[in-house]
């Protein structure tokens, strides 16, 4: 069985989780806290010590995520964590994968189901698989887009400034920016942050050079 609990000061999140939580045998929700302090305090009173995992609400100051991770680990050392986000980019990804104690970040546009599939799948006692990202369920078409298009697709979803991808494809400001205009659109994505969600999906962004 797998102990799982969610810190998030919107009770509506953890409330969904803990009413998805019967549609998985091994999942068993020990509760919803608004901040990782009143978490170490149910921890403390109730001499709790069997939390697997907890997903937590990477909206949380900055400070604030570290600090909740750092004083969580030094109760129970091999808790581990499931990000989820609303601010599903490439920064925030690397972020968390540099952490050894958060196995996965997942769109917060995805389903409750999804998110607690993929605590379940990390916190599997004989788990080896890789850091893993989830973004939502958006439809992608990426095989509608042509070559060209394709490839400033990555270029921004690499980083690439309008600038830096006009003079990388030898291509004018103003070409750029209309193959731009067109992925948004061809895509149904409003903005880099969508980009990347279905860059992620597809299994396509990388590092390096096209």
């Amino acid at each position: 069985m797998i102990h799982f609990a969610v810190i998030d000061d919107h009770p509506m999140n953890y409330a969904a989780m803990e009413y998805m939580q019967c549609e998985f045998d091994n999942l068993k929700y020990v509760g919803g806290f608004s901040n990782h302090k009143l978490f170490l305090t149910y921890v403390k009173d109730m001499s709790v010590t069997s939390v697997d995992a907890i997903i937590l609400d990477w909206a949380m100051p900055i400070g604030g995520r570290l600090e909740a991770i750092d004083a969580i680990g030094k109760i129970i050392p091999e808790i581990k964590y499931i990000v989820y986000t609303q601010f599903f980019t490439h920064h925030v990804i690397e972020t968390c994968r540099s952490h050894n104690d958060i196995r996965a970040v997942v769109s917060k546009s995805c389903r409750p189901e999804t998110i607690l599939a993929t605590l379940q799948e990390v916190c599997t006692v004989d788990y080896q698989g890789s850091f893993l990202v989830r973004g939502d369920e958006m439809s992608t078409n990426l095989s509608k887009l042509k070559p060209k298009q394709l490839a400033i697709f990555k270029d921004l979803v690499n980083s690439l400034s309008p600038n830096e991808i006009s003079e990388k494809r030898q291509l004018s400001i103003s070409t750029v920016r209309y193959h731009i205009a067109n992925l948004y659109e061809i895509l149904g994505a409003d903005n880099i942050a969508d980009l990347t969600k279905i860059a992620y999906n597809a299994g396509i962004l990388d590092h390096t050079s096209i």
